[in-house]
């Protein structure tokens, strides 16, 4: 008895209460309340996909009559990204949108909304993202509070050095500036940093050369060494115990670096070339460019490999 006002938001909201007619047709009753709500639930989930079905989703069915404008789900509040292809498991950058947004609190379980919406941390966008103002590391998700701006913990900033002798388009080297930068409050080794500069070969036998490394004491300290990459091919940049550390909120140290021909008799054409950027040539202006990868102790933390 009175099983009509057993649940304020189901189905037995608008049930009138039933009256003493013997136990089994309560339980009649109930059986066809059941299936309606199991039939309502197999209609629901035939309509989600993948992505957009969730346990939490489902969680919410139960919570809420479905289309109740006053019940949000915890799988739209916490919002994982406009791509967040890795979630929260997979490389530093592969994920952008906001760093854990926080979710319902009607998450799965009653949970809190900030556990449930955490999400892939790092992005481009959302109110923890790149460049959103902070005042604390813990404002800016797997980003670092810098300058009271998010930032990515590492860095790679870059310029082009042209040849004044040759155009672009055939070009005895391929030359560029560049420094690593660390935006985070602790010193790193340098050992665990490798950068990876992604060109066309050109038919070229390459051979890496360190031009410039003022700021190191010894130009053996820097390694360069090729690899294939599809169609093209990177030279990946590392450094050996004796380079030293990063020191926290500075940068490595202007290098200067270059690829050329074992003979200098064949050229490279660097226009289209993956990392090339030829409206940055001022070695006083360094800026910040995605398109040369820095991994530390192994992952990726900075750039986008083609």
């Amino acid at each position: 008895h009175g099983l009509g006002n057993a649940d304020a938001r189901g189905d037995w909201l608008d049930r009138p209460r039933l009256k003493s007619s013997g136990p089994c047709y309560a339980v009649q009753w109930m059986r066809r309340t059941v299936d309606r709500r199991t039939r309502a639930v197999i209609a629901f989930l035939a309509t989600c996909s993948v992505a957009a079905c969730s346990l939490t989703s489902l969680d919410q069915y139960f919570r809420c009559p479905p289309n109740d404008p006053t019940c949000l789900d915890s799988a739209g509040a916490g919002t994982l990204g406009a791509d967040a292809s890795a979630g929260a498991g997979g490389d530093l950058v592969s994920a952008s949108g906001s760093g854990g947004a926080a979710g319902s609190a009607i998450a799965m379980g009653g949970q809190s909304g900030e556990q449930a919406g955490q999400a892939g941390a790092l992005g481009e966008a959302g109110s923890n993202g790149l460049g959103a103002p902070c005042e604390t590391d813990r404002d800016c998700g797997s980003l670092v509070c810098y300058r009271t701006e998010c930032a990515f913990p590492y860095e790679i900033l870059y310029a082009d050095q042209p040849d004044p002798k040759d155009p672009a388009n055939d070009t005895k080297w391929i030359k560029f500036w560049l420094e690593i930068a660390n935006h985070t409050a602790n010193a790193a080794l340098l050992q665990d940093f490798k950068v990876r500069y992604y060109f066309s070969p050109e038919g070229v036998e390459p051979v890496f050369q360190v031009l410039s490394a003022a700021s190191f004491s010894s130009d053996s300290d820097i390694i360069g060494e090729f690899s294939p990459h599809g169609s093209s091919m990177y030279v990946e940049i590392s450094f050996t115990s004796d380079a030293g550390s990063l020191k926290a909120d500075e940068a490595s140290g202007l290098l200067e670096l270059g690829i050329s021909d074992q003979n200098f008799s064949a050229t490279f054409s660097e226009p289209g070339d993956y990392s090339y950027d030829p409206l940055a040539t001022d070695p006083n202006v360094l800026h910040s460019w995605d398109q040369i990868t820095l991994y530390y102790r192994g992952a990726l933390v900075f750039g986008k490999e083609p």
